[in-house]
């Protein structure tokens, strides 16, 4: 019979509910749900209530769970040899439980075998409760994540941001976080994942994620003489998300230009780790040898390999699609494993012109020539093409053993200096009806016979041929005596840093020489420089000449291994030759502030000195670039007195001893 509401009971005033958890409440459970309710009512002025109703139901006990993942590692290249590292540590509590003092470590110094951290680690933690990221946590000596007693609440998630900046010893390394978390609440360590599976079957990610190819047009199509046209391609490959301990890139040119119809030039690696194991192939011809590398290459995860392929093509306003294929090889043989990656570039070749729009003419100033001697050109063309005052780029080839003397190109009469690439000269877009100028060396040693000049314009944009191949032509004089010096030399990526080039050292091009200070050249693609007789001298036989690497031309990170001023002595009929070395050495920094000098003075305060000792020792187990650095002083003058005093103190502390290697130093006070 229900209370309220019926005749007897009219004024029902209050139901309670109580709901109470009760520890040991419940024999067979360590905690229980207990509810009880109750109804109050009031019966003539007088309160009543109802018996307690009580239910009791038991929990079973809780469960402690913590899942933490990494996202995937960034490691951005910021310099040669120096990389960013960036990843993201979560933690996800998955039980029942709140889990208290909470920590995370990671020994960085474990999974770095190749590399070593140059500043950082950084840390950002975002989600914990009571607790910060500790900013003492280096990964080596305090190797403890957060500070403080962590606390995370069931199902909460939470984030801890890592970055820090790694010398790597070979030029590039893999990294794999392997980061532990401990909690009160847990019976044991927890190690974090990755959220990146591989292919449980066979070992190897999906193909096109392991690994990656790519394939570009990097210069041309340009048109050449006789309707052949010459470009140059980009290949490469990258790894993905494991090491490749085997790699081949193959071209096959045959089936897309066809057997006679193209030609290589060159091919030379562009870009590789420092461990790379392999070189261009010097056999590869696009049809019976197809492969772009030798044995022994092998990637990293996140490393890459590019190469340059120059190629002469024929095929005049002809399409051509053609594909490269990366694949991974066995570790047991050089049969491939696993799908091929695969990278496809369309070229368009220019079409010639019929009849040609423009006359060309090129003569010398002699009809013969002796070793050593110089020989001027003059170029004329003449005709329109095109509506408007359409421009036209002028290409002149040199033959074999002669070079560009540097500062003599004139268009029209004003200097005009052409872009050089190996034999090839080119004037962009000059006037129509217009001369050009020019000189050539000979170099020392010249067989008999003619030597061909040829010159012609062609279309800047198309790359299509605008007028004839004009050739001016030279014999070399039997009786010319060979009574100069020219010197010759290499620009070499000096990999193990012993000053001296080995076989499998690539040359660096784009880097200015000087003899004497005053007559220049450029290192050409492969590294090779010439200074030709004409530009040392005839009257200069029996002395001596210095030779100057100019450093700022160096490409950027790098530095010479080799003096970068050497002397050498010049004697007749003979060629001197000189080569110059540099590496991509890691930077250092020693950063100066106003708190790092004693009051109003150049002279290091006790702290600072200090971190200076540490970085000498430091510098002396590997070669390295020390920067000192002021940040934020521009115009300051005595924060410049305070940089160079700390430079010749570090300069003179590193004479003092017998050290393995020299010491570079670079300053810098300003912004």
């Amino acid at each position: 019979m229900p209370l309220c509401g019926s005749k007897w009971i009219r004024d029902c005033t209050r139901m309670a509910m109580l709901v109470t958890v009760a520890a040991g409440s419940v024999p067979e459970a360590r905690a229980a749900i207990v509810s009880e309710a109750t109804v109050q009512a009031s019966y003539k002025g007088s309160p009543i209530a109802s018996p307690v109703s009580r239910q009791v139901v038991g929990v079973s006990k809780g469960v402690a769970a913590l899942q933490v993942s990494f996202g995937p590692v960034s490691a951005r290249q910021a310099f040669p040899g120096l990389y960013d590292v960036d990843y993201l540590l979560t933690a996800k509590n998955g039980g029942t439980l709140t889990l208290s003092g909470l920590q995370f470590d990671e020994d960085l110094n474990a999974v770095l075998p190749r590399a070593r951290i140059m500043a950082g680690p950084w840390l950002d933690a975002r989600g914990f409760n009571g607790a910060k990221a500790n900013p003492s946590f280096d990964g080596r000596s305090d190797m403890q994540m957060l500070s403080g007693g962590a606390r995370l609440a069931p199902g909460a998630s939470a984030e801890l941001g890592i970055r820090f900046h790694a010398i790597a010893n070979a030029g590039g390394f893999a990294f794999t976080p392997q980061v532990r978390a401990l909690a009160q609440q847990l019976t044991g360590p927890v190690e974090a994942r990755s959220p990146i599976s591989p292919n449980t079957k066979t070992g190897i990610a999906p193909a096109g994620k392991h690994l990656t190819a790519e394939k570009r047009i990097v210069f041309g199509p340009v048109g050449e003489p006789d309707g052949w046209s010459r470009i140059t391609y980009r290949l490469g490959a990258r790894a993905g998300e494991k090491d490749i301990g085997g790699l081949s890139i193959q071209d096959d040119l045959v089936s897309e230009f066809g057997e006679r119809n193209f030609r290589v030039v060159s091919l030379a690696i562009v870009a590789a780790p420092e461990d790379f194991g392999a070189n261009a192939n010097p056999f590869y011809d696009g049809a019976k040898d197809q492969d772009i590398l030798t044995s022994g290459a092998g990637l990293r995860r996140g490393e890459a390999v590019r190469a340059d392929l120059t190629l002469r093509t024929r095929a005049p306003g002809g399409k051509r699609s053609n594909a490269i294929a990366v694949r991974e090889l066995s570790t047991t043989g050089p049969q491939p494993s696993g799908a091929p990656a695969s990278a496809r570039v369309t070229t368009v070749l220019p079409a010639p012109q019929n009849p040609l729009p423009m006359r060309l003419t090129l003569k010398a100033d002699r009809p013969v020539f002796g070793p050593g001697e110089k020989v001027a050109y003059e170029m004329a063309f003449s005709g329109t093409y095109g509506p408007g005052d359409r421009r036209a780029d002028i290409v002149v080839h040199i033959p074999e053993g002669f070079s560009y003397l540097p500062g003599t190109g004139m268009v029209a009469g004003v200097l005009n200096e052409p872009v050089a690439d190996g034999n090839w000269l080119a004037w962009s877009e000059a006037a129509q009806d217009t001369t050009v100028g020019f000189d050539l060396v000979a170099g020392p040693v010249m067989a008999d016979g003619r030597y061909d000049t040829e010159g012609f314009t062609r279309d800047p944009v198309t790359g299509a041929i605008l007028s004839d191949v004009a050739t001016a032509r030279l014999i070399r004089d039997e009786e010319a005596v060979f009574d100069c010096t020219a010197v010759t030399g290499t620009v070499f990526k000096d990999i193990n840093h012993d000053g001296f080039r080995q076989s499998d050292e690539p040359g660096i091009a784009g880097v200015e020489l000087a003899l004497d200070g005053e007559v220049s050249v450029l290192s050409r693609r492969n590294g090779f420089y010439d200074l030709a007789c004409a530009m040392t001298g005839r009257d200069r036989s029996g002395q001596e000449v210095e030779v100057d690497l100019k450093q700022p031309t160096l490409p950027p990170g790098y530095v010479s291994t080799t003096p970068v001023s050497q002397r050498l002595a010049l004697r007749r009929g003979h060629v001197a030759h000189v080569d110059f070395g540099a590496a991509s050495l890691p930077f250092i920094d020693f950063r100066l502030g106003p708190d790092s000098f004693e009051h109003d003075t150049a002279r290091l305060a006790p702290d600072a000195l200090n971190s200076l000792a540490r970085l000498i020792v430091r510098l002396e187990r590997r070669p390295a670039v020390l920067r000192i650095l002021y940040p934020n002083a521009a115009g300051d003058r005595l924060a410049a007195q305070r940089v160079e005093a700390v430079r010749a103190l570090a300069d003179g502390a590193w004479k003092a001893g017998a050290r393995p290697h020299e010491l570079v130093i670079q300053t810098q006070a300003g912004e």
